[in-house]
């Protein structure tokens, strides 16, 4: 497309979107005179001084001189660059963006299907809720108060049987196979069937900001438990779902125009979502399994003036996600705040039990996050001791590397020394290193469970597993699966690395005796339980944590390093019968030699093979 393309598309699309009605769903607009005017919603205010005026489709606010068109609306409300606010609003018209070629356009074009084959398999899940053979999913919909929510939350159900309904779905639409398992909807078996990625289930639809389903998160249904399948399961990564950039309920918060008006509240599960919605909050919103991210802060940036109210357990998994969490927004300078439930009650038990005003009255009691952030590490570090306090300031440094703002930096500094009583010089970042986390010097290195591991290739590919499945749970059964290397030998290899062999298997008794994979904090807080007086085995675990949120694709991560990890066993194993050959010939031994060669001969051909895969 050339440039008078563009520019004619351009037009159009500023031609077909009506700037007072686009403002009008975010904000109350009244008529005054040939204009309309309101409270400015980039700056607080209590005289009107934001119009709008509809003849010249411009937007102008008096107080903070802030203005423009249709695209500086969108551009400046949704946080995005000019090309979005183009797609944005030509999709609003239900007009297709004209392609420009390349690989931006064929990424484009595989977003457009992916979006259109999600689409069919949401009402293909929402409409099986009320067949029959549903009424398993029905009854626990009921018996969680979720009935109220299907309309608008698109809740459906995944049947299970033979064939597989999904699969003939696919098939009866013509929707592409291929897609459905790039989607994560569809699996392949060994035999190469197809099969139902999501059975049993009560099925969640998950949107972007833009109210596009991306994916899909499914509670297996009471009386479908087994040892293999995960209690929840979600969509696995794509072009379309990340689950670091995506925050469950957020579609519903702009649908009900109170965007800008109150701070989002942040839970964990779809269910408290949907519970505080029904109440009345409808500001809830969820991380999908993950910690939350700098992609998520900016998200809450993007659609939150007031930031964000964050609830955690107040366990001690909950205590350190809060602190992980307030790294990440004081990175991104999101204004927070921070609520710890009590032990074992989840938001969605506040409400049935008080309602909305018990939600409410935790949210108001929600305290400033750096204020929680301190006591949160004075929990974890004696402040009242020279090496624990320097421990804190330590910890505070951390999260100053990385604001970039250099007056923002100089206002958290402030904030530390006057919480911590100290002189502002303390916290004041020398050289350009990376500071040591606490307890990695000498007396952590003579001390601890993991002081002898090396760093060695092997090492670092289980660190990956062991972040892959921090970062994505449900990566285990994945892990479990790769590992059992059914060709190598009757049982799988030994783990070398004595955290990873102790971690795995403690996991596995888990799955197999009660069929539920933890959470990630669940599971960070297991990891971390052993080294209360083990400073370098905390430094392990929250490196891998860490790590955990560098990890674009947790599910190759762990495909990869079980392939390095085989291979280099194989290589181990064939160098050590290959030595046993030469031994035997040299003493004469034919029939030793005899014996050997068929399972080097095994060894090599299965090295081979996974060298050309």
């Amino acid at each position: 497309m050339d440039s008078f393309d563009r520019e004619r598309f351009k037009e159009e699309v500023r031609a077909r979107n009506d700037l007072v009605e686009l403002v009008s769903e975010q904000i109350s607009l009244k008529r005054s005179g040939r204009s309309y005017k309101a409270c400015c919603p980039f700056h607080t205010e209590k005289t009107p001084s934001f119009h709008v005026n509809p003849e010249s489709q411009h937007y102008h606010c008096f107080g903070c001189h802030k203005g423009g068109d249709v695209f500086n609306w969108v551009m400046e409300t949704e946080r995005v660059d000019f090309p979005e606010a183009l797609r944005i609003l030509a999709e609003r018209q239900g007009m297709e963006v004209p392609r420009m070629g390349g690989r931006a356009s064929k990424e484009a074009g595989q977003k457009r299907d992916a979006f259109g084959v999600l689409e069919s398999v949401r009402q293909f899940y929402f409409q099986a809720f009320e067949l029959r053979g549903a009424e398993a999913a029905r009854r626990y919909a009921a018996s969680r108060g979720l009935m109220a929510a299907r309309e608008s939350f698109g809740i459906g159900f995944a049947p299970g049987g033979s064939p597989a309904p999904l699969v003939e779905h696919f098939r009866k639409k013509k929707l592409p196979l291929e897609l459905g398992l790039q989607l994560g909807l569809l699996g392949r078996a060994h035999s190469g069937e197809l099969y139902d990625r999501f059975r049993n289930r009560l099925m969640f639809p998950i949107a972007d900001e833009r109210n596009r389903c991306v994916g899909f998160g499914g509670r297996i249904l009471p009386g479908f438990e087994s040892e293999r399948e995960p209690k929840y399961l979600n969509s696995k990564e794509s072009p379309v779902f990340n689950k670091r950039r995506l925050l469950f309920g957020l579609a519903e918060f702009r649908k009900a125009k109170e965007r800008n008006d109150d701070p989002l509240i942040i839970m964990e599960g779809y269910t408290d979502v949907i519970a505080a919605h029904l109440a009345g909050m409808r500001n809830a919103v969820a991380t999908l399994g993950t910690s939350l991210t700098s992609e998520h802060a900016r998200l809450i940036q993007r659609f939150s003036r007031k930031g964000a109210i964050l609830l955690f357990d107040g366990d001690r998994a909950g205590r350190q996600a809060a602190e992980r969490a307030y790294q990440g927004l004081a990175t991104a300078m999101v204004p927070a705040r921070i609520a710890l439930l009590d032990d074992g009650v989840d938001p969605a038990d506040l409400v049935a039990k008080g309602g909305k005003e018990a939600l409410q009255e935790l949210c108001d009691q929600a305290k400033p996050a750096v204020e929680v952030f301190i006591e949160l590490l004075g929990m974890r570090f004696p402040l009242g001791t020279p090496e624990g306090k320097a421990s804190v300031v330590g910890a505070c440094r951390e999260v100053l590397r990385e604001v970039p703002d250099p007056a923002h930096r100089q206002i958290l500094v402030q904030e530390f020394s006057r919480r911590l009583y100290l002189d502002p010089q303390a916290f004041q970042l020398g050289g350009g290193g990376r500071r040591p986390l606490p307890g990695r010097g000498q007396q952590g290195r003579e001390n601890g469970s993991v002081k002898n591991l090396p760093e060695s290739p092997e090492s670092k590919a289980w660190d990956h597993i062991l972040a892959s499945i921090l970062s994505e749970p449900e990566t285990f059964l994945l892990f479990d699966e790769c590992w059992a290397f059914s060709q190598y030998k009757a049982d799988p290899p030994k783990i070398q690395d004595p955290f990873a062999a102790k971690v795995l298997s403690t996991l596995r008794e888990r799955v197999l005796e009660t069929g539920d994979v933890p959470s990630s904090e669940g599971l960070l807080r297991e990891w971390l339980a052993p080294f209360t007086e083990d400073p370098v085995g905390q430094a392990r675990v929250l490196r891998l944590e860490r790590l955990a949120r560098t990890l674009k694709d947790p599910g190759q991560a762990i495909r990869d390093s079980v392939r390095f990890l085989q291979e280099r066993f194989l290589r181990r194993e064939a160098a050590l019968l290959r030595e046993r050959i030469r031994q035997a010939s040299q003493a004469g031994d034919a029939g030793g030699v005899s014996a050997l060669e068929p399972e080097f001969l095994r060894i090599w051909r299965l090295m081979s093979g996974m060298s050309k895969a």
